[in-house]
């Protein structure tokens, strides 16, 4: 049984941390968090600020996550959850990500960025 609060939508961002350092490709992105493929390990609990470019914005989006989860197998990396403070973070997010689950419905693709 599904626990998410939010849609997930696979699609793969470079995610870095504030500073410019790369932490990996997310697999999967909501707009309440992303696992993102990662060699790096985080903590849990560990507060990450985070920065990534959607595919079809013209900004950079800057947010704070929280390592929830890590993952070994199938593919090494974290689960984040988002800690947003801007709403217009969520809605960039929120608008992405119905925008994108649509497209894919329709054409059955799956984006990678």
């Amino acid at each position: 049984m599904e626990r998410r609060r939010y849609k997930r939508l696979i699609f793969g961002i470079n995610v870095y941390r504030l500073g410019g350092k790369q932490i990996g490709l997310t697999k999967d992105i909501s707009t309440g968090g992303a696992f993102i493929e990662t060699s790096d390990h985080f903590p849990i609990g560990k507060k990450l600020d985070i920065v990534f470019e959607l595919p079809d914005e013209l900004k950079t989006l800057t947010t704070s996550a929280i390592v929830i989860t890590h993952r070994k197998k199938p593919c090494s990396g974290i689960g984040v959850e988002f800690k947003i403070k801007k709403g217009s973070v969520i809605k960039s997010l929120k608008q992405f990500t119905e925008r994108w689950s649509m497209y894919m419905e329709q054409s059955n693709h799956v984006p990678n960025a």
